[in-house]
């Protein structure tokens, strides 16, 4: 499996992912660029982890993101992107439609059925 990591204006061939801040140097995040780069490792041998990135606005963590899915992508991950809302009537799950939803846009048919084989009621009740 691979990932793109593009423009959105090109032509999609499989799953793809535009940054939201331009690439740039990251600055103070060191510890935490390692950190999730080592869940992403022990993920790949395997070992499922979750992390959860929270902090005030403006901080970096979009940009730690966007530096997270360049080196995966990179590596052959696929990624996922979604984002939430705060507003009145929101879905509880939106970062998560959002991101399988534009994963389920984009990815040739029978490369998804092999992909959702092990939660396919799951993903059937978030995206009927």
């Amino acid at each position: 499996m691979t990932a793109k990591y593009e423009n959105p204006q090109r032509a999609r061939s499989g799953p793809s992912i535009a940054p939201l801040s331009p690439p740039a140097a990251i600055v103070g995040r060191q510890r935490e660029l390692i950190l999730v780069m080592s869940h992403y490792e022990a993920a790949k041998g395997g070992h499922a982890h979750a992390l959860l990135l929270a902090g005030e606005p403006g901080i970096g963590k979009t940009r730690l993101l966007d530096e997270i899915a360049r080196r995966t992508a990179q590596d052959g991950a696929i990624i996922l992107r979604g984002g939430a809302s705060q507003a009145e009537g929101m879905p509880p799950y939106l970062p998560f439609v959002e991101a399988l939803g534009r994963y389920i846009q984009v990815t040739p048919l029978d490369q998804l059925r092999t992909h959702v084989a092990a939660a396919p009621q799951v993903l059937a009740t978030l995206l009927p």
